[in-house]
């Protein structure tokens, strides 16, 4: 599942991908297969997963999803987030826009 985004003016595809983790499905197996190439083909990682499954990306957004019903555990070092509330979906958007601007050139560097 893809959907483009424009954020702050800059273009971004978010990917949905399958959950990483083992499986004994074939089909599911592919599902993950697709899921860490995405992962590495991707500039910024928004990971959902345990911490110790964390990828070894370039950028990585630690996510903690559903925190209006579980807390975030006081040693992670995650964004907290909420689709059914809305809490710290604000914050998600800036870290995402921040991680996408230090990748890109100064505006004063013309592209060619």
């Amino acid at each position: 599942l893809e959907a483009p985004l424009d954020l702050d003016g800059i273009r971004i595809t978010l990917v949905d991908t399958a959950g990483v983790r083992d499986s004994d499905d074939r089909v599911e197996r592919i599902g993950v297969e697709r899921a860490l190439r995405a992962v590495e083909e991707s500039d910024i990682t928004l990971w959902l997963g345990g911490s110790d499954e964390v990828p070894s990306a370039p950028r990585v957004l630690m996510v903690h999803a559903q925190a209006d019903l579980v807390p975030v555990p006081p040693d992670e070092q995650r964004l907290a987030t909420s689709v059914r509330t809305g809490m710290g979906l604000a914050h998600l958007r800036e870290a995402i826009v921040k991680a996408a601007k230090e990748m890109l050139p100064p505006p004063d560097v013309p592209s060619f």
